[in-house]
């Protein structure tokens, strides 16, 4: 078990953070470019469980990771929710 913690640390940090970077400008992209982004979330995934037999949904579960389309849409919802509360750039907090 104390591998896959560590192989999820280096996978989070190394390329499930670049998945997340630009979350906002993703919203409404194509259908195929989220397929393609889950693509390379499942198989990273897969690398990191070390596990070809199990669904990409049980993995991505097991491994506490938002599939791409549900985590744009937190991550959008959480920066829309936290910026009338933080500092944010004006275009932002407006109301």
């Amino acid at each position: 078990m104390h591998s896959v913690s560590a192989n999820s640390a280096v996978a989070a940090s190394l390329t499930q953070t670049r998945l997340d970077f630009a979350n906002f400008f993703l919203i409404g992209t194509s259908g195929s470019n989220i397929n393609k982004l889950e693509r390379v979330q499942n198989c990273l995934a897969r690398v990191v469980l070390q596990d070809d037999d199990n669904s990409a949904t049980s993995l991505l579960s097991e491994l506490h990771w938002l599939p791409v389309n549900k985590g744009i849409n937190f991550k959008t919802a959480a920066l829309a929710y936290q910026s009338p509360d933080f500092s944010q750039p004006t275009y932002l907090s407006a109301v």
